[in-house]
């Protein structure tokens, strides 16, 4: 799997690098959905967001993504990356999950709008940080985010809760759907106290250079097996 990730680190970086290839980025994306069996749409010609074909997921799992690559298009490609991938590796549940690769936030919360009782799973910066950092502002309802976490426990994995929120997000658990973003942390002690380390969120450092393809690795597959104990 190292090498997919490299791979399409390289591809997401040429597209950003390459003024020619400017907005090509969603054509790209949905490329490689078609190639793994989905029906792919467009839901927003203005945003490019894009989106699976599924008339009533179980889960959905978004990310976001830069479509004209401009000021922040590296702000979250281990994100983008991981959920191609596991857009490969789930594809025998295209029926059950659908994907949501979003430029627009607005535009994406209008589209969940449109799914009851759906689990969804965002995921943000994940190539870097010591731990798996799970965050909702939906606890007493969110069963999809205390689910999660009683498996991280069960396989003994080291994790942190938080609110890491930003303005971006805020309106996703304003509505309170049942979900949570997954990102990586570092957890640290500073003047007595412990806080939470995440100087690549929203930044242009979630590059090839700078990040773990084990961390990455790790989050794909905590994730791909979570949904398929859930699917049999």
């Amino acid at each position: 799997m190292t090498n997919r990730i490299e791979t399409l680190y390289g591809i997401f970086s040429y597209l950003r690098d390459d003024s020619f290839n400017k907005g090509r980025a969603s054509e790209k994306i949905k490329e490689f959905l078609c190639n793994s069996g989905y029906d792919v749409h467009i839901s927003n010609e203005c945003n490019h967001n894009i989106e699976t074909l599924c008339d009533e997921p179980e889960f959905i799992i978004i990310t976001r993504y830069n479509s004209l690559f401009t000021y922040d298009a590296d702000s979250n490609t281990s994100g983008l990356i991981s959920t191609i991938i596991l857009s490969e590796k789930l594809s025998d549940y295209r029926k059950k999950t659908k994907f949501i690769f979003f430029d627009s936030e607005k535009s994406v919360l209008e589209t969940l709008k449109n799914y009851k009782n759906v689990k969804v799973i965002n995921i943000e910066c994940v190539g870097r940080g010591s731990d798996i950092l799970i965050s909702s502002n939906n606890e007493k309802h969110n069963t999809l985010k205390n689910d999660f976490i009683g498996y991280l426990k069960e396989k003994n994995i080291k994790y942190l809760v938080g609110q890491f929120l930003d303005s971006v997000y805020d309106s996703f658990y304003e509505e309170q759907f049942n979900m949570f973003t997954i990102r990586r942390a570092n957890y640290i002690k500073k003047e007595n106290k412990n806080e939470l380390v995440l100087p690549w969120i929203n930044s242009n450092k979630d590059t090839v250079d700078k990040i773990d393809c084990k961390k990455i690795k790790e989050v794909i597959g905590l994730i791909e097996c979570y949904i398929n104990n859930k699917m049999w």
